[in-house]
């Protein structure tokens, strides 16, 4: 008697069987049920009354040396919140820039409002660079600003804030130092993201991001204003979010120059590393390894993640340093959607 015949068989991956046709009709339908769950899982929770955001806050840290910073004591981090803007409905706050002017510290910061998502350059001052207090709005424009890089030079206050949606690299003047600003020159006419200048003897330079993240140019100027012609070397990163772009500005210390820097990956925002620039001159751009300073930490306002930092070396040899951090916040938005 012949023996019956076993089921057929269906191929696989890699020519493999994956079982009879009742089976693979089961195993098909538990997908199209998984399938079913998930987008009935993504329906109910887009018509939840929650959501979450993504809140940035600026916090003071102290230490020895730019790899040993910390949370100074009597001071509770974050120092500047969202809620600490008087004159705007804020989403969150970013980017810090620190001066002294006389016996004040001066905080020039990125105040983004929560109905249009446009940032501005808003003050904050303080005492003892620990203890701050918001101020205002000082400069706004109709496109979003940010990364307000702030700086003197022979007696004048000069500002270099993120511009990449007017389509161009502007250079602002204080008309009335810290509350009024205008427009002193373009410097450069592309889209650019968070651009640091940095003086040597040699000149004046440009590290410039492009919005991709990847990318890092340079460009050198004789004066301030201008014009400015791109490095032999730029692009100086090509193709690594690790180290392109800028978070903060190129600190000068004993003859030696070092970079600050976003690692982008896995997302924009994770952390911050800084790199000795040891050759900067016409011709040539090398720089150092990188040392991890900032990252993610703790429960609180930088759980996600860093990405700037501003510092200045005290009298006594010891650093402060203005940073931000961010966090996701689930938030009320009202009833359920139908």
């Amino acid at each position: 008697m012949r023996s019956p015949a076993p089921p057929e068989r269906h191929g696989g991956r890699n020519g493999r069987c994956t079982g009879s046709k009742e089976e693979v009709a089961m195993r098909s339908g538990e997908r199209d049920r998984g399938e079913w769950v998930r987008r009935m899982a993504k329906r109910v929770i887009r018509r939840l009354p929650v959501a979450y955001r993504t809140e940035w806050s600026i916090g003071v840290l102290t230490g020895a040396a730019l790899g040993a910073l910390g949370s100074p004591a009597g001071v509770r981090n974050p120092v500047l919140t969202r809620r600490d803007v008087t004159d705007l409905g804020a989403g969150y706050v970013a980017d810090p820039f620190v001066v002294r002017d006389g016996g004040e510290f001066l905080m020039f910061l990125e105040v983004v409002g929560k109905a249009d998502g446009k940032g501005r350059i808003a003050l904050a001052r303080s005492p003892d660079g620990l203890s701050w207090s918001y101020d205002r709005i000082v400069l706004e424009e109709p496109h979003h600003l940010s990364f307000p890089m702030t700086f003197a030079y022979e007696s004048e206050w000069y500002m270099l804030p993120e511009s990449y949606q007017a389509g161009c690299v502007r250079l602002y003047r204080a008309a009335r130092f810290p509350e009024a600003w205008s427009v002193g020159a373009t410097l450069l006419d592309e889209v650019f993201a968070d651009v640091s200048i940095h003086r040597t003897d040699s000149g004046w330079w440009l590290f410039a991001g492009e919005l991709g993240n990847d990318v890092l140019r340079l460009f050198r100027a004789e004066r301030i204003d201008g014009p400015y012609v791109e490095h032999p070397s730029s692009p100086i990163v090509e193709g690594e979010r690790r180290r392109a772009r800028p978070a903060g500005r190129v600190r000068s210390r004993d003859e030696r120059s070092f970079r600050v820097s976003q690692d982008c990956r896995p997302s924009y925002g994770t952390a911050v590393d800084v790199r000795e620039i040891e050759h900067l001159t016409r011709d040539d751009y090398r720089e150092g390894s990188p040392r991890r300073i900032l990252r993610e930490g703790g429960w609180g306002w930088r759980r996600n993640g860093m990405h700037h930092l501003d510092a200045l070396q005290l009298e006594s040899g010891d650093w402060i340093a203005w940073v931000d951090g961010w966090r996701r916040v689930w938030e009320y938005r009202g009833r359920c959607s139908r």
